[in-house]
């Protein structure tokens, strides 16, 4: 028989972690609540002007037209021609004529320029990013496919070493893709900060950006843009461990990048662009200007952040046009209110809510 007080101190315990994790969730909850008083602020204002509250119902209208599938995962193999996405191009090329037109001028544009300057020429092999962390979750030899598959066999990606890979030879490629839709929608990046000059006094990042199309024929310019980094090993483990309970393939945003505009028409032609690149395979997309949307669940922070796949020849000759990359459409007063601080706050929000 069990001691009198064994239930009772099973009682407490239980109690006890209960009580913890309220204590710390309220904890988390009042670190971003000043985050969340900002953001909503920004949103309201912008939401002031009339032609941008028409713009934020056009952009759900244009997203929801797409009809895309809403869900994103990382293959070993997907399917040679087909890419997985529910958007119909031929039904995208009739409702958006003109954003094809533009991207058939920016391509243009593009390839008498040479964007893809650093990418390698012919079958070169990507690097492999090793990293011991990568073993606790069971990485073995990378292997790279060679015959084309079907969807049937479609393997969702279990390997972070493999997942890494791919992202060195994608990223290249994504920075591509943004400044071809940036030229042609008004889209801006953010410059590199000046050493000793990054932060403000109420730890807002002071930020400054250019329009891509003023750093066309502008090496000096093109070289002061601050292109996203591929995510590091460190911070995808943690990841991978405290929201997707190890799955590799669930991790989509390894390989990353942003656009910034001054009006959310700007962002809905950016949209539209990317929805009719037949570059691209678009997976998934996260609408978090909708007049819906619960900014709670984001400390505030509003985008539209896209989740895509690289499907262009030079991604089939790379091998990285089954590699989820995500793209980032942000308004430039929500992009200026960014800052490393806030993101560590939130970072902290989401470690206590375990997501």
């Amino acid at each position: 028989d069990s001691p009198p007080n064994t239930g009772l101190f099973y009682f407490f315990m239980g109690s006890t972690i209960i009580l913890v994790r309220y204590i710390k969730l309220r904890s988390s909850a009042k670190l971003i609540q000043q985050d969340c008083s900002k953001y909503d602020e920004i949103w309201n204002g912008i939401l002031r002007e009339e032609q941008a509250a028409q713009d934020v119902t056009r952009l759900a209208r244009v997203i929801a037209d797409a009809n895309i599938s809403g869900s994103a995962r990382q293959f070993v193999c997907g399917v040679r021609g087909q890419h997985n996405s529910t958007l119909d191009k031929s039904h995208a090329r009739r409702i958006y004529p003109d954003a094809f037109s533009r991207l058939s001028s920016a391509d243009s544009a593009f390839s008498s320029n040479g964007p893809a300057e650093s990418l390698p020429a012919g079958k070169a092999r990507l690097p492999r990013q090793d990293s011991g962390l990568t073993d606790q979750l069971g990485s073995s030899q990378l292997q790279m496919q060679k015959e084309d598959w079907t969807a049937s066999k479609a393997i969702p990606v279990s390997c972070l070493d493999q997942l890494f890979s791919g992202a060195q030879g994608a990223n290249l490629l994504l920075r591509y893709s943004v400044r071809k839709w940036a030229l042609e929608s008004e889209g801006m990046f953010l410059l590199r900060q000046e050493q000793g000059r990054d932060c403000a006094v109420d730890d807002t990042q002071i930020k400054q950006f250019v329009k891509w199309k003023d750093c066309v024929g502008n090496p000096d310019m093109m070289d002061q843009v601050q292109w996203a980094k591929v995510k590091t090993v460190q911070r995808s483990i943690e990841k991978l461990i405290r929201s997707y309970r190890l799955s590799v393939s669930r991790l989509t945003d390894i390989c990353r990048e942003s656009i910034i505009f001054e009006t959310v028409g700007d962002l809905r032609s950016c949209m539209e662009l990317i929805l009719t690149d037949s570059d691209v395979s678009v997976l998934r997309v996260k609408n978090r200007l909708d007049l819906e949307y619960d900014s709670r669940l984001s400390a505030g922070y509003r985008d539209v952040c896209v989740n895509l796949r690289i499907v262009s020849h030079r991604a089939k000759q790379l091998r990285v046009d089954n590699h989820v990359c995500e793209v980032q459409l942000l308004l430039r007063p929500i992009a200026e209110n960014k800052s490393d601080y806030g993101h560590k706050r939130y970072k902290m929000f989401r470690d206590a809510r375990g997501e």
